[in-house]
């Protein structure tokens, strides 16, 4: 295919379609002919101007000649009553990038070319390769988004998308509603995969999905990450769940138990249980009575150990009972009194019997 700048287009768009390429004899004697005005010529060179749309590909040139490009320019100059508005018009017909830059640069054309020639020249140099009307569009859309960001509760009315004042209190204002939605969404990501009880915490998650939104916004617009990066990755190793730390964690099945303790007490210290699971056998009570207490019991040492195991023991303790009146009674306590007549009569037989023998 002589005389055509992007050959190699040509060729793999033809290869996508299944189609033998052209032999040498066919492609010297082929044509192109204007979808305008019907002429042929031989060459798209100098004849055609270079294209990056995608329905134009098969030939890498706007299939409308130069000589019919210059007319419509005028054409639409005068129907719009502006030159401007003509070049916007011939942009959106051919799919050409619009870009308000490149229409400025484009007034300042020499007197061998028309100002759409100009345009497409420079909508044709390497800083906007692949960008077409649609990328405009896109472009456009961004930013009218961008201008419709939300600075106070009045501007929540009529907005599809709900957003409370939880969220704007959270996030804070000036903000898109499609940048809200997206905030939301990282961060609950984040919370739900990482701890997040403490305020620390939740502000590093905070600055963290913050932090992904600039660095998106920025990659889109084709701007340097280099630093938003770096930032990003502090903050990680704030929280510290940047990917080496996470693979440190994962060794720990390897780490012996003590050094587990070590490593949970310094770098991550273990929280305390919840009052139902705190002592639930009396563990702590038992060691601290049968063994703190009954140590200190033995060396005499008092403390509250040694008086905790005397209250424990006092609960087992079995004294021998003490009786006030066993001093006092006597043998007539228990057998009783004699009676006094009786009592006398027997002494006194006694007495008389013992004189008579």
């Amino acid at each position: 295919m002589r005389g055509m700048a992007k050959p190699k287009a040509a060729e793999k768009y033809i290869e996508k379609q299944g189609l033998a390429p052209p032999s040498k004899e066919a492609a010297d004697n082929r044509t192109y002919r204007c979808t305008s005005c019907g002429k042929d010529y031989k060459k798209l060179r100098g004849n055609f101007r270079s294209s990056q749309s995608p329905f134009f590909q098969g030939w890498g040139y706007i299939p409308i000649c130069n000589r019919c490009l210059d007319h419509y320019e005028k054409e639409y100059t005068e129907r719009l009553g502006c030159n401007d508005e003509a070049i916007r018009r011939l942009a959106m017909h051919l799919d050409l990038y619009m870009d308000e830059t490149l229409l400025a640069a484009s007034r300042k054309i020499n007197a061998d070319n028309s100002r759409i020639a100009g345009y497409i020249s420079k909508a044709n140099l390497q800083q906007y390769k692949g960008r077409t009307y649609d990328t405009y569009l896109e472009e456009k859309a961004e930013a009218e988004r961008m201008n419709n960001k939300i600075e106070s509760i009045e501007d929540l009315k009529g907005i599809e998308q709900e957003i409370s004042q939880k969220t704007l209190a959270f996030w804070g204002m000036g903000f898109a509603p499609d940048d809200y939605v997206y905030l939301n969404n990282k961060y609950d990501d984040w919370t739900s995969r990482h701890e997040c009880k403490t305020k620390a915490q939740e502000s590093i998650f905070q600055k963290i999905s913050l932090m992904e939104l600039q660095i998106l916004k920025a990659a889109q617009k084709g701007d340097k990450i280099d630093g938003l990066m770096k930032s990003f990755n502090d903050l990680l190793g704030s929280a510290n769940i940047q990917p080496k730390q996470n693979k440190d964690n994962s060794l720990a099945d390897q780490n012996t138990f003590g050094t587990l303790i070590q490593k949970w007490e310094n770098e991550k210290p273990i929280p305390e249980a919840d009052p139902e699971w705190a002592d639930v056998d009396g563990i702590k009570r038992y060691i601290s009575c049968w063994f703190l207490g009954h140590l200190c019991k033995m060396l005499r040492i008092k403390n509250t150990y040694s008086d905790l195991y005397d209250e424990e023991i006092a609960k087992y303790t079995v004294e021998k009972p003490v009786y006030e009146e066993d001093a006092e009674m006597s043998f007539d306590d228990i057998f009783g009194k004699a009676e006094e007549g009786k009592e006398e009569s027997t002494d006194a037989s006694g007495l008389a019997g013992d004189g008579t023998e």
